[in-house]
């Protein structure tokens, strides 16, 4: 065998080597680059502050209220998030959340009592009464859903029926 065939040889499998451990170094960020999102992510946080208090004007502590958003999907849609927080002894609740760039809408409402550990959801055992204009008014239909990215506040009265 002739000993330049041999030396070529090697040089081209050296060269074919030294070529696969560029391409290993360059591949994988082109495809981690090509795999990134390249939608904006949003970095205000929305939040949702409120209060819940009763007919004597004294805080409700237990009150469930719930925090989530949609991503619409045909006729249906999935949640991007959602958190549920209970009133504390003061009768505030509040959410901070960053709302995923997927979400179509958000929505927030007052659920229920918890009283006894034993949630009892939209209770017909009382009305829910929402702050408009410094004046509570029955609770009749959904609020208006929060704005993304500012604070939203929401304030209730309960009355026993």
């Amino acid at each position: 065998m002739d000993f330049r065939a041999v030396l070529h040889y090697f040089k081209l499998q050296k060269m074919k080597r030294r070529k696969f451990l560029i391409a290993l170094g360059v591949v994988p960020p082109l495809v981690l680059e090509a795999c990134s999102d390249t939608t904006p992510k949003p970095k205000t946080p929305t939040i949702v502050t409120g209060k819940v208090i009763d007919e004597n004007n004294m805080p409700v502590e237990g009150w469930e209220v719930m925090f989530y958003g949609l991503e619409k999907i045909g006729i249906s849609g999935i949640d991007t998030f959602a958190e549920q927080k209970f009133t504390d002894s003061n009768g505030v609740f509040s959410f901070s959340v960053i709302v995923p760039s997927n979400t179509d809408s958000v929505d927030f409402g007052p659920l229920g009592f918890r009283s006894n550990d034993k949630l009892n959801r939209k209770n017909s055992d009382y009305l829910l009464f929402i702050e408009v204009a410094g004046k509570f008014e029955l609770s009749i239909k959904d609020e208006l859903p929060p704005t993304i990215g500012q604070t939203n506040t929401y304030n209730y009265q309960i009355k026993k029926k």
